[in-house]
């Protein structure tokens, strides 16, 4: 071994000691001996000299290495404890390693001793490193239960933001009073989403939006907590049902409540929306979107209404763009649909694709002789079925009504 070795040698015959000294160097141990031949100078020699090995004669004038072991735990301290004497029953030497002596050494067997410091010295240093891996496994085990705690009080803040988000949204049962033959079908991708659904009573009919926020998660959920206020108030407070004006005015809502007026701002966030004034006065669709598309079944047909290439928000040089209405009317029956990019965007099928608009578009075109009613399960089953076992893309919300 390279390492120096230190040594404890409690011996008070000077010839066995040196025939031990003698013995390590023919070893060709690297050692540091300190001979000590009494209690005082034992325990002085523990603290001071700080041994890496511990050898004890078994029988002194005053003193033992029955004695000695026992200082020596009771101390606590990991030293390797080698009891080498001129005789010990065999009995004797196997209850001292069984209390917690490395070995025993007879001095008419002395040449066993370089062999047995060695073994002590790497039963030393696995159990040292046994005791720094379970220090750290203590260590990590406080850290995850720091994290754990941490995590639950972040997961209950977002439960109780999704409760805040729910309560705020009208919820599917209030659009079915508006429109018995509708649906809702709203799968965030976490505990809390970034798309959102408006939906009011106003003259002549009723206005609804599906949006889109930039992000998923708590990120899209602040942007669609902003976005639907500002909708609320410029269509309840100030009765605007023009959808292209809607858009306009919540464009610089969103751009002035994010700061994004200027060329500086450096939040890119907004929104795409679908915004519709449904007039059953006049049997009328009013239909403005922001990279979005609506839906129009009619006939057995169905047709695709785009929205501007234009999103609610972002950058700055955006600002003076302008969202266009277009309007149709319709008959009883027909079915409308308007849909987040969440649906067409998840990957799945045989070759891990994403469904895509087109696939979307056929997939409500297809459900023509399904009651409205019933294709929420229809959506969501052909969705799940479609991703699988990958992961969820993002965040879907998909609104379907027959007038």
């Amino acid at each position: 071994m390279n390492k120096q070795i230190k040594i404890l040698h409690l011996e008070d015959s000077t010839e066995d000691a040196e025939l031990i000294r003698y013995e390590l160097k023919k070893a060709k141990l690297n050692v540091d001996i300190k001979l000590v031949d009494s209690r005082h100078e034992f325990l002085k020699g523990i603290r001071e000299f700080n041994p890496d090995v511990v050898i004890s004669d078994h029988n002194l004038a005053s003193f033992n290495s029955i004695e000695a072991f026992h200082l020596l735990k009771g101390i606590s301290i990991d030293i390797p404890f080698i009891v080498v004497t001129g005789s010990l029953p065999q009995e004797s030497g196997l209850n001292f390693i069984r209390d917690g002596a490395n070995d025993y050494v007879l001095k008419s067997h002395v040449e066993r001793l370089p062999c047995s410091i060695e073994r002590a010295m790497l039963q030393r240093e696995i159990l040292l490193e046994r005791k720094k891996a379970e220090i750290l496994n203590m260590e990590l085990m406080r850290a995850n239960e720091e994290i754990e705690v941490k995590r639950n009080d972040i997961l209950s803040g977002i439960h109780y933001a999704s409760r805040i988000l729910d309560a705020m949204l009208p919820g599917a049962t209030k659009l079915q009073e508006l429109v018995p033959s509708s649906f809702i079908l709203n799968k965030p991708k976490e505990i809390i989403g970034g798309d959102f659904y408006f939906f009011t009573e106003v003259k002549d009919g009723f206005v609804f939006a599906l949006a889109d926020c930039t992000g998923h998660g708590v990120p899209g959920a602040l942007i669609s907590m902003i976005g639907y206020h500002i909708l609320n108030d410029i269509v309840v407070n100030k009765k605007v049902t023009i959808p292209g004006d809607i858009l306009n005015r919540l464009n610089l809502g969103i751009r002035m409540s994010l700061h994004q007026t200027n060329t500086d701002s450096m939040i890119r966030d907004g929104m795409d929306i679908s915004v519709c004034f449904v007039n059953t006065t006049e049997n009328t669709i009013e239909y403005a979107g922001a990279n979005h598309s609506l839906y129009y079944l009619t006939c057995g047909r169905m047709f695709e209404i785009r929205g501007d290439k234009h999103s609610i928000g972002g950058h700055a040089m955006d600002l003076k763009c302008k969202f266009a209405t277009h309007r149709i009317s319709y008959a009883q029956g027909d079915r409308i649909y308007v849909s987040s990019d969440g649906y067409s965007d998840q990957f799945g099928g045989p070759f891990e694709k994403r469904i895509m608009k087109k696939q979307f578009s056929a997939l409500l075109s297809g459900m023509k002789d399904i009651a409205i009613n019933d294709q929420h399960a229809v959506l969501e089953n052909h969705l799940n079925e479609w991703k699988g076992d990958l992961e969820q893309t993002d965040d879907v919300l998909v609104i379907g009504m027959e007038l």
